[in-house]
């Protein structure tokens, strides 16, 4: 499941109990205090669930801003190495070559 579809099930699921909560006409074996209550700290739990919704969509944009220039600067760095004018080797410290221009 996505951030997106996340949110809109958290947004629908706070909105159906917005209504419940101004709808209490029959809280059948709660007393209406009780039900009151526990439609209150649905409530609460459902603004929470959407602040946290919020929060990783906005690190999901974040993450997704930072691995497309971290590509754009993998991209420069190859480049550099493949058209440099002098020859370059990358080898492990065993001396395997791992890579060449």
């Amino acid at each position: 499941m996505n951030v997106e579809t996340f949110s809109e099930l958290v947004k629908g699921l706070h909105s159906r109990v917005s209504q419940m909560f101004g709808h209490t006409d029959n809280p059948s074996s709660l007393a209406p205090q009780l039900a009151s209550s526990v439609f209150k700290e649905m409530g609460v739990a459902l603004e929470e669930l959407q602040v946290a919704a919020e929060e990783l969509r906005q690190q999901n944009e974040a993450l997704a801003e930072a691995l497309s220039v971290v590509a754009l600067e993998r991209k420069r760095y190859q480049d550099l190495f493949q058209f440099a004018s002098q020859a370059y080797l990358v080898t492990s410290l065993e001396g395997t070559i791992k890579e060449a221009n």
